[in-house]
């Protein structure tokens, strides 16, 4: 009996909440899928499109300039001089996350 009462209760946590092609999550992980730049180098005047995602976080901020963000999403930046951004996620614990991208400007300016 006490056998069919421990598989009852392992079938149950292992199925609480799910739905057809769901997933089972244990704890909440912060995660930084990618934040990256393109291009990574510009000329003075250009732009350059940052995009990101991360998953686990109740707040995303980018820096310098930018602030708070969604979990996901691209931002146009134009740069005067290289730039390294920082993003910083954190979870509903307090648990942070961040990466770094350069965006570099070099050359002259391009031709209007």
């Amino acid at each position: 009996m006490k056998r069919a009462a421990f598989v009852v209760l392992a079938l149950l946590l292992a199925t609480a909440g799910c739905v057809p092609g769901g997933s089972i999550t244990f704890g909440e992980q912060l995660v930084v899928t990618s934040f990256d730049a393109d291009p990574l180098t510009i000329a003075p005047g250009e732009s350059s499109t940052l995009s990101w995602t991360v998953q686990g976080a109740s707040h995303v901020e980018i820096d310098p300039g930018i602030g708070s963000v969604a979990l996901s999403g691209s931002r146009v930046v134009s740069p005067t001089a290289t730039t390294v951004y920082t993003l910083v996620a954190t979870s509903a614990a307090g648990k942070t996350a961040s990466v770094t991208v350069h965006v570099v400007v070099s050359g002259t300016p391009s031709p209007s």
